[in-house]
């Protein structure tokens, strides 16, 4: 694997940062060790009250903090939902149990762009982050937002299988699950957990290369690390990875991170987060070409599709065949005894029954196509009888 040299960034050009040393240290903590415990719950107390984030209880008492839907779509970053992305305490205790990767952003989004200090790039995987922590003498796994969930369950008989003798109990060491049953996007050929990284008892990050030492001591890998002769060249080169490549994963001497994720992976990625019920009726409203649209999507969610399609399609047709059953009732009719019966007929049928007489394609015309679709827009994204498959639900979530 090829050694990766230091680089900066200024907001404006490219600089190749002259750093005596080959190996990165980050220089700050993890936020949550560097305040107190009752500081700590107090602030995701406090973060929980404005609806930014939550908690989850297990069993025995701990519990796992994440942000909520609303904390990412009202942006409602701050201190305490940054790091609660996976964050398990023990109020028992009175312990921090975990230290997640605080949340990071992909490049210009929050307006985040390149600090001027030393990086470094590693692969972006398209799996799902793995939290394993060490509780109750044994090394335990949970995924960003709950303990239990299927990648978990997988990641700890995954676990089972090695001599994790290597591991520090006191260390929150972050991997990311990938195999077959958990594709997102990207198809892998093996089956591993690989580690990203790790926070000590005092949030300090180790390495890469003690970290690669701890990943081959157990039989594991790392994230592949890349080398660039500038930043400007590692963004070119992410504009450049086919959509089974996601992208890459900066890590900054101060321990923040940013992700730059390939424009034709986000394009499918987008195309996924589409499949919904207010999606799938963008696309029936703007015409688009529903084959191809399912031909680019993983097989996974080909259910999903089909499904909204379906449910979608039978409501235009029931509209369509209620116009068509009063059309003909009345098809001995002038327009003009039509419009005298205007309080006999519902609504719903009497809007459309002279543009039907004209041309009883209604799909063609464009004022009464718009009129069909409006009355059949899902409410609040919901269709009924529809549930998101576990697979789509998987892989939009990751994505946040």
């Amino acid at each position: 694997m090829a050694d990766l040299g230091f680089f900066s960034a200024s907001p404006s050009f490219w600089i190749r940062c002259n750093a005596k040393e080959r190996r990165m240290t980050t220089q700050s903590r993890h936020f949550a060790r560097t305040i107190t415990y009752d500081e700590l719950t107090s602030g995701l107390e406090a973060a929980r009250s404005e609806g930014a984030i939550y908690c989850r209880k297990r069993e025995d008492g701990l519990l796992i903090w994440n942000y909520t839907n609303a904390c990412v779509y009202d942006r409602m970053w701050g201190p305490f939902s940054l790091i609660a992305r996976g964050l398990i305490i023990d109020p028992a205790r009175r312990e921090i149990v975990a230290t997640p990767f605080p949340k990071f952003f992909n490049l210009g989004e929050q307006d985040r762009v390149f600090p001027d200090e030393p990086f470094e790039v590693f692969e972006k995987l398209d799996g799902s982050l793995i939290v394993l922590f060490h509780h109750d003498g044994r090394w335990q796994a949970s995924t960003r937002g709950a303990f239990g969930t299927p990648q978990a369950v997988w990641a700890e008989a995954h676990m089972a299988r090695f001599d994790l003798s290597a591991l520090d109990p006191e260390t929150t060491y972050l991997a990311e699950a990938i195999y077959p049953e958990n594709r997102i996007i990207v198809s892998y050929d093996e089956e591993a957990l690989v580690l990203l990284s790790a926070y000590d008892a005092e949030g300090h990050e180790p390495d890469f290369a003690a970290l690669q030492s701890t990943a081959e001591r157990i039989g594991w890998r790392t994230a592949q690390r890349y080398r660039f002769a500038s930043a400007g060249e590692m963004v070119t080169s992410a504009e450049q990875l086919p959509e089974q490549e996601e992208g890459y994963v900066v890590r900054f001497a101060s321990g923040s991170r940013l992700k730059v994720k390939s424009p034709a992976y986000c394009r499918l990625h987008a195309i996924i987060n589409r499949i919904t019920p207010l999606g799938i009726w963008d696309m029936f409203r703007d015409g688009d070409d529903l084959e191809a649209v399912r031909r680019s999507i993983p097989e996974e969610l080909w259910g999903d599709f089909d499904a909204l399609v379906g449910a979608t399609q039978s409501l235009l047709d029931s509209r369509l065949a209620e116009v068509a059953d009063a059309a003909a009732r009345y098809e001995r009719l002038s327009n003009k005894e039509i419009g005298l019966m205007r309080d006999e007929i519902p609504p719903r049928i009497f809007s459309y029954l002279f543009a039907y007489r004209q041309n009883p394609d209604l799909l063609s015309d464009g004022k009464a196509r718009e009129k069909l679709m409006r009355e059949i827009r899902p409410t609040g994204n919901v269709l009924e009888g529809y549930e998101p498959s576990s697979a789509l639900t998987h892989i939009i979530g990751d994505a946040e």
